[in-house]
């Protein structure tokens, strides 16, 4: 069996990647380790997402929503709408 490259980069990170399935309303807990963090959502519909009271609307596609800020710890993310959502950021670690 050939020798297989750990391929983790230190620059990079870590990429953290959940897919959900939306039905109405789905709430996602994001566990996010030190590095403060904006996440890309790719919709296969458009929906809404709230984040600590807000909501974003999110379209049919790839989006980062730069005004969620991912702190360290557990982060709760409620989806609204009907579709899969793929959930995308990276986390730093040392």
């Amino acid at each position: 069996m050939p020798w297989l490259w750990d391929t983790f980069s230190f620059v990079n990170g870590i990429i953290h990647l959940n897919e959900v399935t939306v039905s109405g309303t789905t709430t996602v807990n994001l566990l996010n380790r030190r590095k403060v963090v904006s996440p890309t959502f790719t919709c296969s519909a458009a929906m809404t997402v709230t984040h600590e009271g807000t909501r974003y609307s999110l379209p049919k596609g790839k989006t980062t929503v730069y005004d969620i800020r991912l702190q360290e710890g557990d982060n709760n993310v409620t989806f609204t709408g009907n579709g899969t959502v793929k959930i995308e950021y990276k986390g730093g670690s040392l």
